[in-house]
């Protein structure tokens, strides 16, 4: 019986998580209310950070950053200040020198202002900013963590030809990996939300309200985490993306590092041999 009911798993898993899949997530779009995306995006800021999911990529950052030079981090699509505000603490540890540059299409200004408060080498861009078109003078190590799935195709191919024709290294990270586990795992957020909305800070009223009152931010992230995990793509998938993306002086680097928690994080790597 056990043999059967594995067998009936792995092949739901391989019918339903083999092809990625573009759905849409709510937050993505301009109508939705400020305070219900950003509850939505400081939710994943704090959890992210409580469950240290993201903090073996270090190794992978500080590489760039030593084999570059460069002493900025632009972190593109950052929501409510994403894994880099808290990684950056580390990369210093020893010697503050790195910075970092917390940029978004529809900033989360707050955050960012109580991040820049806590940490002088963090700051933020008013401005909206499309990770397909990064501006000339945000130079820097570019980095992204679970939003590359946000963009179909062509705009990712965009997010990754900007990079590779100004020769700007990118580092792009994503937990949630197209598999059952993956989908299952992510599930217990919903309830997460109930339980830690008040430990999430900076403390908004705004999140209390969509949380307690009219649960929309627990039920759109139950389905834009859930949508998520059909929208990443695989390893081989971002190799076939970035095929035709050669040069003598760019190179790729693209694979799956484990990490706590059962979950795999798929990373996508590119920087001038230069």
């Amino acid at each position: 019986m056990s043999r059967k009911i594995k067998f009936i798993s792995k092949k739901v898993e391989i019918d339903i998580f083999s092809k990625r899949r573009q759905l849409f997530e709510i937050q993505d779009y301009p109508w939705v209310p400020s305070g219900i995306r950003e509850g939505v995006t400081d939710y994943l800021q704090f959890t992210l950070k409580e469950t240290g999911l993201y903090n073996i990529v270090s190794s992978h950052i500080l590489k760039i950053l030593m084999k570059t030079g460069h002493q900025q981090i632009v972190d593109l699509c950052s929501g409510g200040g994403g894994p880099m505000v808290h990684l950056l603490d580390g990369l210093n540890a020893f010697d503050k020198k790195y910075k970092l540059v917390l940029t978004d299409l529809y900033p989360n200004i707050e955050s960012y202002q109580f991040h820049k408060k806590n940490n002088s080498q963090i700051s933020y861009s008013e401005e909206p900013i499309d990770a397909c078109k990064v501006p000339h003078d945000l130079k820097g190590v570019r980095t992204m963590f679970t939003s590359f799935h946000h963009f179909d195709d062509q705009k990712a191919k965009g997010i990754l030809k900007d990079s590779f024709d100004k020769k700007m290294p990118i580092a792009i990270f994503e937990f949630t990996e197209r598999n059952l586990l993956t989908f299952l795992l992510c599930l217990p957020s919903f309830l997460g939300m109930f339980l830690f909305t008040p430990l999430v800070r900076p403390f908004k009223w705004s999140r209390v309200f969509w949380t307690y009152v009219i649960p929309m931010i627990p039920l759109v992230t139950l389905w834009d985490i859930s949508a998520s995990v059909f929208r990443t793509r695989s390893t081989q998938e971002l190799k076939k993306m970035t095929s035709d993306l050669n040069s003598s002086d760019y190179s790729w680097e693209i694979g799956r590092t484990p990490t706590t928690l059962k979950f795999n994080i798929i990373y996508l790597i590119g920087i001038s041999k230069n």
